[in-house]
């Protein structure tokens, strides 16, 4: 038989990984986040199956097992790029003292690959590399994103009229004497 090529592996991590994050999910639901060929997904997950980092989908659930995680995850250049843009983007926004929330990261990550830029921002998180903090406004709720080193400075609380957090932070000192 042939081998898988390097980018079969490289996307056959990808699908482990993606099924570690995301262990109640089927595959099917896994395959929706890869934005991929249809003849790259298929070869991405027997292979994931023939290293022995998958399961085969349970046929009731449709899920799959992770076996093993990988030693070093082999993601290609394409994360690793995306993983230090992320960071470097974090870190300017942070010096201009400005967090960016969801739906801002999402527009500046147009374009990359959803399963690029989910595995990305959690090796991200993981790393400590960056942080995200929620801001609730009333009925609304934001999440924002920053560098790990300026997690605690909420630069996001200047978008709003009021400090959301002023009137929450005063509750908490009531309820604490």
């Amino acid at each position: 038989m042939v081998e898988p090529t390097k980018r079969v592996i490289e996307n056959a991590h990808k699908v482990t990984f993606l099924a570690t994050e995301y262990p109640k999910h089927s595959l099917a639901d896994i395959i929706k986040l890869l934005q991929l060929a249809a003849i790259d997904i298929n070869a991405s997950i027997w292979a994931a199956v023939d290293l022995g980092l998958i399961t085969e989908p349970n046929p009731e659930t449709g899920r799959v097992e992770v076996l093993k995680r990988p030693d070093k995850w082999q993601f290609g250049t394409e994360i690793e790029e995306l993983h230090d843009l992320i960071l470097y983007m974090l870190e300017h926004c942070a010096e201009k003292e400005t967090d960016l929330d969801e739906y801002e990261l999402s527009n500046w990550l147009a374009g990359y690959p959803t399963h690029n830029t989910l595995i990305a921002l959690k090796q991200l998180l993981a790393e400590e590399k960056i942080a995200t903090y929620v801001i609730e406004d009333g009925e609304n709720i934001y999440t924002f994103y920053t560098t790990f080193e300026a997690k605690d400075k909420l630069f996001a609380r200047k978008r709003f009229k009021k400090d959301p957090l002023a009137d929450a932070r005063g509750k908490n000192k009531k309820e604490e004497k």
